[in-house]
């Protein structure tokens, strides 16, 4: 009970303040407060493609956005199935996720902090989706109990600062941030929309083309986007 406590005072300190950078407050609010050692919020779109709008560190953001280019991982699972998901060793291989754990392995190898496991949690406004928080640990392990506890308050604290509502005089008005967060996804939207008229076929089958160029040359799908909307890269129906 004293930890939730904590937490809580934590979570309502962040939400205080300038409201074009609660996310980010409460990103780092949660990697205080909890037993983890990195955050990540992040929306996504009802395909499942993210917006990272917060990470804790550049590692964090490097796997979040590894787990955005495979389109696997515990995060993904989350957002579809609405439920939690974990990643308990991120050192072994894993059947659910074998790309996104083999690769998570190899961006972290030789770096000074490596992060083992990774537990995730769906954000939503009743059974509307709107996200995922990601917590990263560098101790593998299970989830257990008390972490899920403390994050489920985090989850219901961080989903009211996506609507808007979790300012103090609560009227939900200010938006802009929300706004600015879904417009730096645009390039990967157009690339999926080009890529689909180059190859003559849907947004699932483009989106999954990007994802195998950028997997296959060892890239983030937002460079390989960055290609396509710029020109530099152009598939053609010789390609399928």
């Amino acid at each position: 009970m004293e930890s939730l406590t904590r937490v809580a005072r934590e979570l309502m300190a962040a939400v205080q303040g300038d409201r074009s950078r609660v996310v980010e407050r409460l990103c780092a609010a949660c990697t205080r407060a909890l037993p983890v050692d990195g955050a990540a919020i992040a929306m996504l779109a009802s395909s499942g493609r993210p917006v990272v709008h917060s990470t804790s560190d550049a590692l964090v953001a490097q796997l979040e956005e590894l787990q955005f280019t495979l389109g696997e991982g515990p995060g993904p699972a989350a957002f579809a199935r609405g439920g939690a998901a974990a990643a308990k060793d991120l050192e072994q291989a894993d059947p659910r996720w074998p790309v996104f754990v083999s690769q998570a392995a190899a961006v972290q190898r030789g770096t000074d902090r490596r992060f083992r496991a990774v537990f995730a949690f769906p954000l939503a406004l009743g059974s509307a989706p709107l996200g995922v928080l990601d917590l990263y640990r560098r101790e593998p392990g299970e989830l257990d109990a008390e972490l899920r506890a403390q994050a489920q308050l985090a989850v219901d604290t961080v989903a009211l600062a996506l609507i808007g509502t979790a300012s103090p005089d609560g009227d939900g008005a200010d938006l802009g941030w929300l706004h600015e967060a879904l417009e730096s996804d645009i390039e990967v939207d157009q690339a999926v929309g080009m890529t689909m008229v180059q190859l003559g076929v849907g947004a699932d089958e483009a989106l999954a083309r990007l994802r195998g160029v950028a997997f296959a040359n060892g890239r983030m799908i937002s460079e390989v986007a960055r290609e396509v909307v710029s020109r530099r890269l152009r598939f053609s129906r010789e390609d399928r």
